[in-house]
């Protein structure tokens, strides 16, 4: 079986669960909240917001105006989009999405696999250098895989290449990986930016610091990082491909939204991304700007630590659920530009999205009254961590579930951390001692597009943090069988029947307040060419080009 066999699986998910194309578009118009009995809808990479009507030009620098700075450089440790969104411009992967959903060439010129599922041969691009001039090779992939494989290393990629067993180089551009059990999601999960390739000369160099001296194959090449202040990138010479339009980009982290629309309509950065939905409207109306929206794979969620009382009483969870109008959340806080996740824990994006209920439908009595069964008639008070800026309308949706959960004698302590902080800290958690939150807010989109990635890291055992990302400390035998069944499958009819039973039991056990998938809204001068929305909700400005 070769290639085509990653556009034969896409293509019967798509006939098993429908298809629906999201794409930047110049216009964004809000998404009808998905119908519980609506199936699964995969999300194609966005096609550029704008049409050129004249040619590319050579030259200039962007400025994009991002929700918060980079964490680590390091892909193969990374766990959060704001460091990937930066990343994709610097580093490659093995294989890639194309425009038509499907997984196509990347570092990677063809592939094929034996009749048994166990061994994919991959052939490289040969002519491929790395920014610091030493060359793509066998060898060097090995090395990458290796360094992800290693459970010394502790890396958050290591997961996505758990079933390989060996790698082998039978020459200098030839790669195999030879698996200890069948796959269905490998080719997804290679073209993640978590598997990316990054230069084995550097990472010998710098060991762990990788993180801080990013070098990779991409069309940029890493200038400088200020921390909270910008990142510059600047076009790499020596790409394989075609060469970049910039000469240069500069992202910057602006956590607050009204400043990032402030610095668009002021002109210091051309692209700002997400854009605040109120302001959607007004500034689709003027022609300086394009404003685009796609459905993401955000699956906007409350993690609620199962280890600490009230918590480990599955009643309590169900009554934080059913406490909060997910509908109004939609229409008040997301102005339509979302979806409640109250038939999935996944966005209905992701492949692996089944509609398995219709659960937590807004009832103050209900839950009440599962409180007091289960022995908190009077409510009782918890920490809800939460970022600053980092997800859209992240401070008003927390505050509006803050003020429902205090509808049923629950009061909520808001605890705000800026990004970075934020993310070392909730995924530098363990179960002994516990963490100290009742519940965080977290919104999980993959890169692999894929529920092997979108449900089983946040719920699947094996995965409580620092190891993975389930940050509730969630587990349930029957959950875990499932997602296990649904990683060694090949048949995405099995892997969708398999998803469908994991993700009822976890909407039952409530191990997180579900909340909404939101739709992701940038925005850029209507001289930037080029631009596109990745539904994991960042912005890729490769290919951009600045009109004179």
């Amino acid at each position: 079986m070769n290639r085509r066999r990653s556009s034969i699986v896409f293509l019967v998910w798509l006939l098993v669960v429908g298809l629906v194309l999201s794409g930047c578009s110049s216009t964004a118009t809000p998404t009808a909240p998905a119908k519980p009995t609506q199936a699964a809808k995969p999300t194609e990479p966005p096609k550029p917001t704008a049409v050129p009507a004249a040619q590319p030009v050579q030259g200039g620098t962007l400025t994009v105006a991002t929700q918060a700075d980079v964490a680590t450089f390091d892909p193969h440790h990374t766990g959060d989009v704001p460091s990937g969104l930066v990343q994709w411009h610097i580093y490659e992967t093995l294989v890639q999405w194309t425009d038509k959903g499907e997984i196509g060439p990347g570092l990677v010129t063809e592939w094929s696999w034996s009749p048994d599922g166990l061994s994919l041969t991959m052939k490289l691009k040969k002519g491929v250098k790395f920014h610091d001039g030493t060359d793509l090779t066998a060898q060097v992939v090995k090395y990458n895989i290796d360094r992800m494989r290693n459970p010394d290393n502790a890396l958050r990629a290591r997961p996505q290449v758990a079933a390989v067993s060996e790698v082998q180089t039978p020459d200098d551009y030839t790669v195999v990986l030879k698996l200890s059990e069948t796959s269905g999601p490998l080719l997804s999960n290679l073209a993640a930016s978590q598997l990316a390739m990054i230069s084995q000369a550097a990472l010998e160099k710098y060991g762990k610091d990788i993180s801080l001296h990013p070098v990779g194959t991409g069309p940029f090449q890493f200038v400088q990082w200020d921390t909270k202040e910008k990142v510059i990138l600047k076009a790499f010479p020596d790409y394989h491909g075609r060469k970049p339009y910039l000469d240069e980009i500069i992202f910057k982290p602006v956590p607050n939204q009204q400043s990032r629309v402030a610095m668009l309509e002021a002109g210091d950065a051309q692209v700002a991304a997400p854009i605040p939905l109120q302001d959607i409207e007004r500034l689709k109306a003027d022609k300086r700007f394009v404003i685009a929206s796609i459905a993401g794979m955000d699956n906007l969620h409350m993690p609620i630590n199962n280890l600490i009382k009230p918590f480990d009483d599955v009643r309590v969870r169900q009554a934080l659920n059913y406490a909060v109008d997910k509908d109004a959340l939609v229409k008040t806080v997301y102005l339509g530009y979302a979806t409640p996740l109250t038939d999935s824990p996944l966005a209905p994006a992701m492949f692996g999205y089944v509609p398995v209920g219709d659960y937590y439908k807004y009832d103050v009595a209900k839950a009440k009254q599962l409180l007091a069964d289960a022995g908190y008639p009077n409510g009782f008070k918890m920490a809800i961590w939460i970022p600053d800026g980092r997800y859209v309308q992240d401070r008003r949706v927390s505050e509006a579930v803050a003020g429902y959960l205090k509808e049923i004698g629950v009061e909520v302590d808001l605890q705000t951390f800026e990004w970075a902080t934020y993310v070392n800290k909730i995924l530098g958690g363990k179960a002994d001692p516990p963490p100290e939150y009742g519940a965080v807010l977290i919104s999980f989109a993959v890169a692999t597009r894929d529920a092997d990635r979108g449900m089983a890291s946040i719920y699947e055992t094996t995965q409580w943090v620092p190891k993975g990302f389930n940050l509730s400390f969630y587990s349930n035998q029957k959950v875990d069988q499932a997602l296990v069944a649904a990683r060694r499958a090949t048949d995405p009819k099995q892997r969708l029947s398999l998803y469908s039973e994991a993700g009822k039991q976890i909407m039952e056990d409530a191990p997180a307040i579900f909340l909404v998938a939101y739709q992701y809204v940038g925005g850029h001068s209507a001289k930037v060419h080029g631009m596109q929305l990745d539904p994991n909700g960042g912005v890729n400005v490769k290919d951009c080009w600045i009109e004179k």
